[in-house]
């Protein structure tokens, strides 16, 4: 498993899929995730995974957190969101432009809301 790919179209809408799965959390989907992670890569402490995790995973009450059918699903979602972390720290880490995940809405605008809102639920 590479870690360092960037997730392609069909990656981010099986993320979108899992993080669907989540009533009433904090990342409703790829978008946000990239914004939380945006803003947990400009953190000047180390966040882990087991943190960070947490909150993707968890809804609004304990019935509305992410369930795994069988353990092959959460490796596939633990490892489409490290990659999707390991993008967002390597790109902030280049002396580029930061370029975040920013996805079409159902009417085909590109608003950034929900990038924003990851960001900020950090």
């Amino acid at each position: 498993m590479n870690l360092s790919v960037e997730l392609s179209d069909a990656n981010i809408n099986e993320l979108k899929a899992f993080l669907g799965r989540v009533k009433g959390g904090a990342i409703p989907n790829a978008e946000a995730l990239d914004g939380f992670f945006a803003a947990l890569a400009c953190c000047p402490d180390l966040v882990m995974p087991s943190e960070y995790l947490r909150v993707i995973q968890s809804g609004a009450t304990s019935d509305g957190d992410v369930v795994f059918e069988h353990i092959d699903e959460a490796r596939r979602f633990t490892e489409l969101t490290n990659r999707q972390w390991n993008r967002v720290n390597q790109q902030l880490d280049r002396e580029e432009v930061y370029l975040p995940l920013l996805l079409e809405d159902a009417e085909g605008n590109v608003r950034g809301t929900d990038w924003a809102k990851g960001y900020a639920n950090y």
